[in-house]
């Protein structure tokens, strides 16, 4: 079997009946979230009477009644990120003696063509000097043109980037998945590289054709927006460098939808605090990300003195149980008896720390918080996604200055919020998101002037039936990303 690999899609050639099966069963998973939708679709159309109701869910049952779901495109091309999968499959069947006489060798022709560096980086203001884990992730780059660097939160992602960008010698696409951290990049890579070199995209620059620059920073938004607009090519023929920041969100079909226009790109890598997803869509994510390079855990760097040490506090709250996780959330997260104990934990904290409160939802628990400490006459600012970038900007720099002591905070403070001067974070939005609680402590262990430890507070939920198996996951991830102590208070 051969297999001709390009930089986007790879091509299987000249692949036998079993050659090709063994291809389709590397190249497949079984869609979780697919049989979830089937199953609650199945118990709906059970209970409706409607004649036009049940048409419409038979229609939709058809999507889902295919659990797998297989990345090999009918004319046997696959994501080239992908080919390390294929070639381990096909390794262990050729050890299999059922299999080994009736395959031929697995050939890899690389099509890949390195680029000539055309640009000539010189940094505008010098950047702080790499760290012994940054220095090790360039040098990977010198052998290895694509792969994920799996860094942790505060550990110096887009100081890696720069670096990797200077050295490649070739124009940029570095995709974000949000404004907030678009602009975050921005000012970074404008500092480095200076303002001439560096260009935040928007869909208004491309249709007017404008000069583009060196290195581009887009959301995956505005991607997907080009993309729909059939002007994404414009961008892609621009650049022969691809990075990605926070690259779990790579399996999304924006960023699927990219590499039949991406073919000709090199160079990409991928930055990640959380190399993983919550979902199904890992064999997505390896498609369009390729494989890990390097691993900088969150432990490591505490131990490393990178990161603050933190450690753990749960607090257990008797709560209300309901058959229906929504239900019981908005019940128990809005109750009286958690809103007290917000603010308890709240008194009970030195009045010279400051504290950020996380909340997930914004009108039911964030701004009830909000109104709680009001009545106990303690000060607090409160920001979600209706505030915007100036006011967002303006309440963190604050934060981070210790004018505002007590700040509280939708999910608008997700992935790369530059907040530092956290000595005490109360979890008041439970979940079980890996990710996202990974994200979350990261508000508070950055680095910061006089702050020797952080304290994370959670709620452990008694009573209730899916609150306190969120704590648990939640308790698991604390333990297995930070090794931090764990605490009953």
């Amino acid at each position: 079997m051969l297999i001709e690999k390009s930089n986007s899609l790879s091509k299987i050639i000249n692949a036998s009946e079993l050659e090709l099966k063994l291809a389709k069963k590397a190249l497949t998973y079984f869609d979780e979230n697919k049989k979830k939708n089937y199953e609650r679709l199945q118990i709906a159309l059970a209970r409706t009477f409607s004649i036009r109701k049940k048409a419409w869910i038979v229609g939709q049952l058809k999507q889902y009644e295919d659990y797998n779901v297989c990345l090999l495109n009918s004319d046997n091309t696959f994501p080239t990120g992908l080919v390390f999968k294929v070639k381990e499959l096909y390794e262990l069947a050729k050890n299999d003696s059922r299999y080994n006489t009736k395959l031929s060798q697995l050939k890899i022709i690389n099509k890949q063509v390195k680029p000539e560096a055309y640009n000539i980086f010189r940094w505008n203001n010098t950047p702080p000097k790499m760290r012994y884990y940054q220095e090790e992730c360039l040098s990977i780059t010198e052998k290895e043109n694509r792969g994920t660097f799996e860094v942790c939160v505060g550990g110096g992602k887009t100081l890696i980037a720069a670096n990797i960008i200077k050295s490649t010698g070739v124009n940029t696409l570095f995709i974000v998945p949000s404004s907030a951290l678009a602009q975050q990049t921005y000012e970074v890579f404008s500092s480095y590289f200076g303002k001439s070199k560096v260009q935040q995209l928007t869909t208004k620059i491309v249709k007017d054709n404008k000069k583009l620059s060196s290195i581009l920073i887009s959301t995956v938004q505005t991607l997907g927006s080009l993309t729909k607009q059939n002007l994404v090519h414009k961008v892609m023929n621009h650049v022969h460098s691809l990075m990605i920041d926070e690259a779990h969100h790579s399996a999304s079909s924006t960023y699927m939808n990219l590499l039949p226009y991406m073919d000709h790109i090199y160079y990409r890598y991928n930055f990640s605090g959380t190399y993983i997803r919550n979902d199904a869509k890992t064999m997505e994510l390896w498609g369009v990300c390729d494989k890990k390079l390097y691993k900088y855990s969150s432990a490591q760097a505490t131990k490393d003195g990178y990161l603050t040490p933190v450690e753990f506090k749960i607090k257990t709250i008797r709560g209300e149980h309901h058959s229906v996780y929504n239900t019981e959330y908005s019940k128990n997260y809005s109750s009286k008896v958690f809103l007290d104990e917000v603010v308890t934990q709240v008194k009970n904290i030195p009045s010279d720390k400051q504290i950020l409160i996380l909340v997930d939802r914004k009108e039911l628990v964030g701004k009830q918080i909000s109104d709680w400490l009001k009545i106990s006459k303690i000060e607090s600012t409160y920001v979600t996604g209706d505030n915007n970038k100036k006011e967002l900007s303006k309440a963190m720099e604050e934060f981070n200055d210790k004018n505002i002591r007590i700040l509280i905070a939708s999910t608008v403070l997700g992935e790369g919020a530059d907040i530092r001067s956290t000595d005490y974070l109360i979890m008041a939005r439970g979940g079980k998101s890996e990710i996202a609680i990974t994200q979350a402590v990261g508000r508070a262990v950055r680095l910061y002037e006089n702050k020797k430890t952080a304290t994370v507070i959670d709620f452990d939920w008694s009573g209730p039936k899916w609150l306190g198996k969120h704590t648990k996951i939640r308790m698991e991830t604390y333990a297995k990303e930070f090794d931090a102590k764990i605490t009953k208070i």
